[in-house]
């Protein structure tokens, strides 16, 4: 029979006393979830855990009336009567000794989207097979992550607009999140010579034109003070067009409705943005980007991707910006951070760290203290084994590989367990395969 626990106070110590004890067994058992990453209620789970025959599985379900009647039925506690009971409360089957492929949630933007895979926040909760990701690092705890740290790195793709200006991001920095961005594609109708751009830190000869940094912040401050009064003017007109269109305040429009809004505005008040617009992106820098490359984003340096230009990011699961300008209404807050950003904000420009050659096959693309990320590109009948201590993210660039038993596509992104068993990618296509990996450096 299904040994039914009853509700626990600390659900990961009690999967470990059934991974200590080491017996098969198929258990049931409560907990109560707080929903600290956005309403802060609390929330009773149910769990169905089988261990055994090198097996870890597990199960959630909030319809706890359900669970009790249907384990009051099942007689066994092996691996059948498991199979059995998710039959019949048709519920998911998470196997933490495998991959387990992360679902995709679509945030969308003024600029564009992200795509998240590991986001737990107010905004969005990460699931995988539409368990929230939470419950399970509640669950399991250091048992999958093999660390004290249960917050995933954060893997997202920020897919912005290839319309020039309304899809670039935030100027924006961040006091302590790490992020490292690799380059996936580029909109050949935004950038004809497969070239984009990031705009990165502040100009040098911009900077070394004033006596002293303070004067230059001071400037620039000034300049974007002046940028924003006639950015609130036109916004002020596009929330009126808006309003009398009956579309929500903070709707996402297209941009052809955009452009219809934009053909109603003052042709004086829209050359002054652009002209103030520009006027303030010269204290800035930008850098060339193709496909491939690889940046990182450090403490206090300013940036914004510019539209068109696709990238996979890792970042440490800090929920923190400052921003610096914007040339749309920003839909997140009512205000601009620029004053405060620039006491932070570094003024030099950072040299990119070179790539290092760790192997035949792979590369160290960031060494954070937090987490680190390495990028493998496996050629035709290529492979190699993932046999790690801690969990760690992994996600499809080019080409297609086998994750284990499992398909690995471009932007298919899993979470590899710590108590996972050895994966072996391999390339089984004739064209050479790209993916990403990242790994908490504790």
């Amino acid at each position: 029979m299904i040994r039914s626990l009853g509700k626990t106070a600390n659900p990961a110590h009690t999967i470990s006393s059934i991974l200590d004890g080491g017996f098969d067994t198929c258990v049931t058992f409560e907990f109560d979830h707080i929903q600290h990453y956005s309403t802060g209620l609390k929330i009773t789970v149910g769990v169905i855990c089988y261990y055994g025959e090198d097996q870890l599985r597990a199960a959630f379900t909030t319809e706890l009336d359900s669970l009790s009647k249907a384990v009051a039925k099942q007689s066994e506690s092996d691996s059948h009567a498991y199979k059995i009971l998710l039959e019949d409360l048709d519920l998911s089957d998470i196997n933490l000794k495998v991959p387990l492929k992360l679902d995709t949630l679509l945030i969308p933007k003024p600029w564009g989207q992200e795509i998240w895979y590991t986001g737990i926040e107010e905004r969005g909760i990460c699931t995988i097979q539409k368990i929230p990701l939470p419950w399970i690092l509640d669950v399991f705890a250091s048992i999958i992550t093999g660390t004290q740290d249960l917050t995933p790195i954060l893997l997202k793709i920020l897919d912005p607009s290839p319309h020039e200006v309304y899809g670039d991001l935030y100027f924006e920095l961040h006091r302590k999140k790490r992020e490292v961005y690799v380059v996936t594609h580029i909109d050949k109708n935004a950038w004809p010579d497969s070239t984009g751009e990031i705009r990165f830190g502040f100009c040098p000869d911009k900077v070394n034109s004033y006596a002293e940094e303070q004067q230059f912040k001071d400037a620039y401050l000034a300049s974007v003070e002046e940028y924003q009064h006639v950015r609130n003017k036109l916004d002020a007109k596009l929330d009126e067009l808006r309003s009398n269109a009956q579309v929500g305040e903070n709707e996402m429009v297209s941009m052809e409705t955009i452009n219809e809004w934009h053909s109603e505005i003052d042709p004086a008040l829209a050359a002054q943005e652009k002209k103030l617009r520009n006027a303030m992106n010269e204290f800035t820098a930008q850098r060339n980007l193709n496909v491939g490359d690889v940046v990182h984003v450090n403490p206090h340096v300013p940036h914004s991707l510019q539209h068109g230009v696709r990238v996979i990011e890792f970042q440490t699961p800090h929920y923190e910006r400052y921003i610096l300008s914007f040339a749309q209404k920003v839909l997140t807050q009512n205000h601009w951070d620029t004053k405060k950003a620039l006491d932070h904000a570094r003024l030099d420009i950072e040299k990119e760290p070179e790539i290092q050659q760790i192997s035949e096959t792979e590369s160290l693309i960031a060494d954070f203290g937090e987490f680190k990320a390495t990028r493998i590109v496996l050629q035709p009948g290529m492979d190699k084994v993932i046999d790690i201590d801690t969990y760690c993210l992994v996600v499809g660039v080019e080409g297609t590989l086998k994750l284990g038993k499992q398909r690995l596509d471009p932007e298919d992104g899993y979470y590899v367990s710590a108590c996972a068993n050895s994966v072996e990618i391999r390339n089984t296509s004739p064209k050479p395969a790209t993916l990403l990996i990242a790994q908490p450096a504790h």
